[in-house]
């Protein structure tokens, strides 16, 4: 944990050295990808009408759209729960809806909070908790986030509470994560998360993002302790980004 804690520290160092260093005017390709790292949202909200679809590692399908400047809605589903139900007889698939407000209250500060919905197979594996009678888990984190920094260069801590059965968390998930472009089609990513257990414990992750006018891809790892042994730069994970 002390070791998890320490790297991201270094991360946000060189971080928010670059935080005011660049005021160039933004293009049109950073304005989707400036609300999104890795599988995190940051606090500043897409323009009304812009949008995108992501795909991570085929499996999660999502689409995000502004629907003010200060709105935005998501939602997708996961393939394999999708062909796991069809083997079982069933069309039921893992879906999400993550509505999102966001705020810039001051030149490089803003504020959001959404909410995270999840309804997943009860016979899909890795779902274990079942309180459903229809056939169905579900489950929520409903989070708020602060964004310091612009477009190309930015951090954001996030904090939320888990629900399940009408009852939040006792204590929260904590993220940290942040983004800086190092060239005009390149940012480094880190997204952490930190995760409520006897003692505070998560993942670090890391990676580059690849920016077009149209397309985004990412390509990270994800780590910790027990990932190290088997993965020692990480689990390799990638995003598949079309904006519109």
């Amino acid at each position: 944990m002390k070791k998890i804690c320490l790297l991201i520290l270094l991360e946000f160092i060189a971080l928010f050295s670059f935080v005011n260093a660049d005021t160039t005017t933004i293009t049109p390709e950073l304005s989707a990808s400036k609300t999104r790292y890795f599988a995190m949202s940051s606090a500043m909200n897409l323009k009304k009408g812009e949008g995108f679809y992501q795909n991570s590692m085929i499996a999660f399908n999502s689409f995000n759209v502004g629907v003010t400047d200060n709105f935005s809605i998501g939602g997708g589903t996961e393939l394999s729960s999708l062909l796991w139900t069809i083997f079982q007889g069933s069309f039921l698939s893992t879906i999400f809806i993550t509505p999102k407000v966001g705020y810039q209250v001051e030149d490089n500060l803003h504020l959001g909070a959404g909410f995270v919905f999840i309804t997943a197979p009860k016979f899909f594996p890795g779902f274990a908790v079942d309180f459903d009678t229809v056939g169905r888990h579900y489950y929520g984190v409903l989070y708020t986030n602060a964004t310091y920094g612009n477009e190309k260069h930015n951090a954001t801590i996030g904090m939320g509470y888990g629900a399940i059965r009408n009852e939040f968390s006792a204590l929260p998930i904590v993220t940290i994560s942040g983004m800086t472009r190092i060239t005009d089609k390149m940012a480094f990513v880190t997204e952490n998360w930190l995760l409520p257990q006897e003692n505070y414990d998560g993942f670090f992750s890391y990676g580059v993002k690849f920016i077009g006018e149209k397309y985004d891809c990412d390509i990270a790892f994800i780590n910790n302790s027990e990932l190290a042994k088997v993965y020692f730069i990480g689990f390799p994970w990638i995003n598949f980004v079309v904006k519109f």
